[in-house]
């Protein structure tokens, strides 16, 4: 993270199967610029990855742009950036058979230049390490 920040594990209610526990790293600058990971398990029956995309696309004032979608035996990877009159994200999203990830960077449009500044060195710093 290029920033300080807090570990926290979170509880989701997954739609009435029960709770799912995920981790989650946060931190943000003093301008704002606010630096997310977190992992989860990934619920079944399973959403396409791209039905993501779609519900940030129908938010009112979005424009999504940046798409990269990737996808391989194991591992599918959905990346974007959005922005709304408000705000901004570069998202990315990880998936694999049993659990996902995701990385964001939301920020405020005046801390824009920032946030794209730091979201190569941030995205690119994401490892999956072995279970112990």
């Amino acid at each position: 993270m290029p920033v300080s920040f807090r570990d926290v594990e979170v509880t989701v209610d997954d739609g009435g199967n029960g709770h799912e526990v995920g981790y989650l790293l946060s931190g943000r600058t003093s301008e704002g610029v606010k630096f997310i990971a977190m992992e989860l398990l990934v619920p079944m029956p399973v959403k396409p990855i791209t039905s993501f995309l779609d519900d940030m696309k129908a938010r009112p004032g979005a424009v999504v742009s940046e798409v990269a979608h990737e996808k391989d035996t194991d591992r599918e990877t959905l990346s974007f950036r959005f922005e709304d009159g408000k705000s901004g994200a570069y998202m990315r999203l990880i998936r694999l058979p049993e659990v996902g990830y995701s990385q964001t960077i939301e920020y405020p449009l005046a801390a824009r230049e920032q946030a794209t500044a730091l979201q190569p060195e941030f995205f690119a710093s994401f490892r999956i390490a072995p279970r112990k």
